[in-house]
């Protein structure tokens, strides 16, 4: 009986500890806010879901757009590179990512990663993964990292079906990051902003023209869904309207203010224009008269921006340091927050990120 009052304490000691811990657990979910910054930004083509990279690794998370509710977290299964770009499969059902660490294709329904692109992983002198595009009917993914390597590949079988014609066209030997790669609407043809605009034939992969008349580095481009324009957006700070039929640039719009980012609504009637480290507003250009229709406010202070136009062009979804804001654009009121759901792995991730991999 004596002996066994040494294991009734120890027993009262381990219950106190245990209770004490899980308190203190259950209190750090209920108070946790994820300060990390939410960036590169995809709506899904039904403009249903979000799928954004969370934090400086390769996290994200998958929202639903009505209620603002979290869906799951995708984790590649190995800490690595971040995820730059995102792109939804028209099905909704996969996405592809482009980051330091290649790109990946990933199944939205598990959340699992299905496949590393073998041969993707781009030069360790890169700032940034590769740009990413589904096809209109899915079957293929276009990426680019230098406008001398646009890649093909096929969707189901992972493998690279051609390189867009390297370094024709160009009068240098130098290489310049491809900062926006996108299908047209149709499928046929392929448009890459960097240093150069350029529309290429996406069956044949070679270069159908080049777009002449932004002074630097294009940062946003589009093929309007009538297929009927080409927009761009350039440090330049200036907006442009082309013909992707014969090359004229038929409208150039001068901002007022330094933009770094651009995103087009896919109809082509209006233009988002912002910066990543200032006081966060975003300036909404309409595209047939240039004007500045309104400014979102959207915080005081430095902090992150990244940021997309919904498909139907009602919506823009702006990450920030801690939350995704959804906007409407034609009253320029904030309609949703979409946050973290706290969970004990994503509080580890936090910390993980914060303090050991600075």
């Amino acid at each position: 009986m004596a002996r066994s009052k040494p294991i009734l304490v120890i027993l009262i000691i381990f219950m106190f500890f245990f209770t004490a811990f899980a308190a203190a657990l259950v209190y750090a979910l209920y108070i946790w806010e994820y300060r990390g910054c939410f960036s590169s930004i995809a709506f899904s083509r039904d403009g249903r879901y979000i799928l954004a990279r969370v934090g400086g690794g390769g996290i994200m998370i998958l929202f639903d757009v009505s209620s603002g509710r979290e869906i799951r977290a995708l984790w590649k299964p190995y800490y690595g590179g971040g995820v730059d770009h995102i792109a939804f499969s028209p099905d909704g059902k996969k996405a592809v990512t482009g980051g330091t660490d290649g790109i990946i294709l990933w199944d939205l329904e598990t959340g699992k990663m299905i496949k590393l692109f073998e041969g993707s992983l781009p030069s360790k002198s890169n700032v940034s993964g590769p740009c990413v595009d589904f096809s209109p009917d899915g079957g293929y993914i276009l990426s680019g990292d230098f406008e001398d390597n646009i890649v093909l590949w096929k969707t189901e079988t992972y493998e690279k079906i051609r390189t867009f014609n390297p370094g024709a066209g160009r009068p240098d030997k130098l290489k310049g990051t491809v900062h926006s790669l996108k299908f047209s609407p149709d499928g046929r043809m392929a448009l890459s902003a960097g240093d150069r605009l350029i529309l290429w034939d996406a069956v044949t992969g070679g270069i159908v023209r080049i777009f002449s008349g932004h002074k630097t580095t294009v940062v946003g481009s589009i093929i309007t869904a009538d297929g009927q324009k080409v927009l761009s957006g350039s440090w330049d700070n200036s907006l442009k309207v082309w013909s992707p039929e014969s090359g004229e640039l038929l409208r150039s719009i001068k901002l007022k203010r330094f933009t770094e980012m651009v995103s087009f609504s896919p109809d082509g009637k209006y233009a988002a224009t912002g910066r990543k480290h200032s006081s966060v507003s975003i300036d909404i250009s309409g595209i047939k008269d240039g004007a500045l229709s309104k400014t979102l406010q959207l915080s005081k202070g430095k902090d992150g921006l990244s940021f997309t136009i919904s498909p139907d062009g009602g919506k823009i979804a702006v990450g920030l340091c801690g939350r995704i804001e959804l906007w409407d654009v034609e009253y320029g009121k904030r309609i949703l927050t979409l946050k973290r759901r706290p969970t004990l792995p994503l509080i580890i991730d936090d910390i993980v990120w914060r303090y050991v991999r600075m």
